[in-house]
């Protein structure tokens, strides 16, 4: 069975027919061959240089490193112990170019000597492997990588490749393969970078990567086969399908695979080529060792034959070419962009595939796209003629600036790598917004003056199809009692995105503003209808502010003596402004009981703080006192000034006296209760101290009345003579003296005369 590879050229290609093997050239031979010259012991190891061969033989005394010139066939080499200046000892690893790489087992290190300059040696850490070209050299560096280095002076050229356990190995100057952790061969790995390249899944990679001339050719062994990896990416992966026995030593050499094919039971192998495009086979020598290896060009190999010589094979009559076609396909491009465009500027979007389908060859890729418009002016039904864009060839979007109302069409394609170019995409089209935005504006408040000024503000909102971009405002002002004047026109009302503007004005002003809107294209709407504001400085007044004075006990009152008893009081008042009042606030003192003080301002209940109401109607006990004041807002939020305070009482019954009570008297206004005080009797009193300026009574007037003092407290106020000579009921008021507040029992006392009556009383606080 042969070994062939599991991808081959395109369906059709045509077969090509393989030249003859050329015949290998015998380099050197074992000492028992006396037809050429000998070595001095069977060769364990050789390495091949595009100027040298370079052997380690087993001699009686030991391992020893032999080199010699390449010669023409029928020459006979001349074998030495040296490279250039510098003696090879040790074990050979590999040759490459000018540099000869050993092992020193005695010392644990390897050796790189070479012949340029002089010649020269260094030291490197064991396990280091050699470029192919010579000039390079990766040795293993902590904790877990490697480091390239330039093979003769040791500088690093590389940064350390780090990762899990690796082993990599340089195949060239600026590139390197890298074995990670058994899952990933990867095949390009940049040593300044540590970027990845396109690669293949290996399950535990055998540490054998090798390129062929040019770098284009990888080759990797892995435990299911042998891949060959197309640095230019235009190949697929190619697996090298199972042969009849397993190709080892595998290394790549201008688009051949070499590797050495040992069959069962047979004690030599035979060194095979195989194309990496066509799959075709040869065979081009038996091996007696399990290594071969080429030269610096990768155009000949060494290796030692069944009778222990050793030979040099060329192979250049029979080599691959590195690809005889690429990609073909050319790539399909869409394109897309929104219905309407809000904005002047017009977007497309471009989608590209580049088909990918071919068993053998990959897909280039995009490289750059071709994108062509036209577009129709608003009101037009011709569209202009295709326009190039030219603001980039990679990117997948383009923008242009189009005229508000207009359509514009788009069309693109894609150009590959490999130079194929696309049919030109179906057109798709956008039209750019040509309707001016709706404006409505809110008619501002009537604002407050504050120190002389105020700050009327209008607010507006729009409503467009393709979104608001900005607006202008103006306002004009007319002075009270003048004229309007001109429309300013503000710098920061220009172009603003705010919805709402303020200024300043005197009070007394009206200001008119009107605003106009556009849109993200550009629209523009007319300017909306005035909306005015008046700056009002002017405080409300209270135009009136009346509750009645005094409120009399009832016959009924005065009958029940009840302490509960509630007379309705009404406060009534109004106030004006030159905007018209919005709302008042009235507050109430009132006495806590009859001998009580009056209260501190407050309101009579949560809605009275801000009302409409004029009329506050509140419920007093005989004998209570209550005062009321009111103050107005207007529509700009100005608070005028507290009314004069307006003061009411409800009089007390003469049950709240201690006096001989006497009913059914009759007085002018019908049946009474009357408190009748007797010459020479216990005066009457009241039952509470009581606190205040002015007493006031009801008394009784006629020919048989008598004469009696009253006090409050310790303090005689004056007398009440009700003696007439008519008979009848009259007020009678007494001060204290100064008008101040004076605290005690109300006494009424009789001095002189017939009987006194009182019908009611009032303390006035």
């Amino acid at each position: 069975m042969s070994l062939a590879l599991a991808l081959i050229s395109p369906a059709g290609a045509p077969a090509v027919a393989a030249p003859p093997v050329p015949d290998p050239v015998t380099v050197g031979a074992a000492p028992s061959d006396e037809s050429a010259p000998g070595l001095p012991g069977p060769v364990r190891r050789v390495a091949l240089t595009d100027t040298s061969v370079v052997v380690e033989v087993q001699s009686p005394t030991g391992p020893k490193i032999l080199t010699a010139p390449r010669v023409p066939a029928g020459t006979p080499p001349t074998w030495s112990e040296a490279w250039g200046s510098q003696s090879l000892t040790g074990s050979l690893v590999a040759a490459e170019g000018d540099v000869v790489h050993t092992h020193d087992p005695a010392r644990g290190v390897d050796v790189l000597t070479w012949r340029a300059d002089g010649g020269g040696k260094r030291d490197v850490p064991a396990g280091s492997r050699l470029g192919g070209s010579g000039s390079f050299v990766s040795v293993p560096a902590a904790p877990s990588g490697v480091q390239v280095q330039k093979s003769v002076s040791g500088a690093a050229v590389s940064l350390v490749l780090t990762g899990r356990p690796a082993t990599t190995l340089v195949v060239d100057g600026t590139r390197a393969a890298r074995l990670l952790g058994g899952y990933k061969v990867v095949s390009d790995v940049d040593p300044w970078t540590d970027t990845l390249g396109r690669g293949i899944t290996c399950d535990q990679p055998e540490a054998a990567v090798t390129d062929d001339l040019g770098g284009r050719w990888l080759v990797v062994t892995c435990p299911e086969g042998v891949y060959a990896l197309d640095q230019a990416d235009a190949y697929r992966p190619v697996r090298l399908a199972a042969g009849p026995a397993p190709l080892t030593d595998p290394s790549a050499a201008a688009g051949l695979v070499l590797g050495l094919e040992r069959h069962p039971g047979a004690e030599t192998s035979d060194l095979v080529a195989i194309s990496i495009l066509d799959g075709s086979r040869r065979v081009l020598g038996t091996s007696s060792l399990p290594g071969i290896d080429l030269d610096d060009s990768r155009r000949a190999a060494a290796y030692v034959d069944g009778s222990g010589t050793v030979r040099v094979v060329d192979f250049t009559q029979w080599t691959a070419e590195g690809a005889t076609r690429t990609d073909v396909t050319a790539p399909t491009t869409t394109v897309s962009t929104d219905a309407v465009s809000a904005t002047l500027e017009v977007t497309v979007h471009l989608t590209s595939v580049d088909p990918d389908t071919d068993p053998v060859f990959l897909a280039s890729g995009i490289a750059r796209y071709e994108v062509r418009y036209r577009s129709r002016p608003a009101g037009s039904t011709t569209f202009g003629t295709y326009l190039a864009e030219n603001s980039g060839n990679t990117g997948t979007s383009r923008t242009v600036t189009a005229l508000a109302g207009s359509r514009t069409c788009f069309s693109a394609r894609a150009v590959d790598r490999a130079g194929n170019v696309g049919a030109w995409s179906a057109e798709q089209c956008a039209d750019v917004d040509g309707t001016a935005p709706v404006v409505k504006a809110s008619a501002p408040a009537t604002v407050r003056a504050v120190e002389g000024t105020g700050r009327p503000a209008l607010t507006w909102s729009a409503t467009d199809a393709g979104g608001i971009g900005s607006s202008d405002v103006r306002y004009r002002v007319t002075p009270r009692g003048g004229v309007p004047g001109p429309y300013q026109y503000p710098r920061d009302g220009q172009r603003t995105t705010a919805t709402t503007f303020a200024v300043s004005a005197a009070s007394g002003d009206t200001v008119c503003f009107a605003v106009r809107v556009r849109d993200l294209a550009g629209n523009l709407s007319a300017y909306s209808s005035s909306r005015c504001s008046l700056v009002d400085g002017t405080l409300p007044t209270i135009t009136s502010a009346t509750v009645p004075r005094y409120f009399s006990v009832s016959a009924a009152q005065n009958a029940s003596a009840a302490v509960d008893a509630t007379v309705p009081v009404a406060f009534s008042f109004a106030g004006t402004d030159d905007v018209g009042v919005a709302s008042y606030e009235v507050q109430l003192r009132r006495t806590l009981g009859r001998d009580g003080a009056l209260s501190s301002w407050t309101s009579p209940g949560p809605s009275w703080k801000t009302t409409t109401a004029t009329r506050l109607q509140v419920d007093l006990l005989l004998g209570d006192q209550a005062c009321f004041r009111v103050r107005a807002r207007d529509k700009a939020g100005n608070v005028g000034a507290w009314s004069t305070m307006v003061c009411t009482n409800v009089a007390s019954s003469v049950q709240f006296l201690h006096a001989d009570i006497r009913s059914g008297a009759t007085g002018t206004s019908g049946p009474q209760i009357v408190a009748s005080i007797y010459q020479g009797g216990m005066p009457a009193r009241s039952y509470e101290v009581q606190t205040g300026r002015i007493v006031r009574l009801r008394v009784k007037t006629g020919p048989t009345v008598g004469v009696m003092a009253v006090h409050l407290g310790s303090t005689r106020l004056g007398t009440i003579d009700g003696r007439s000579a008519t008979s009848g009921w009259t007020y009678v008021s007494l001060r204290t003296p100064g008008s101040v507040a004076l605290t005690g029992p109300l006494r009424l006392e009789p001095v002189g005369g017939g009987v006194s009556q009182i019908s009611e009383w009032t303390v006035v606080r």
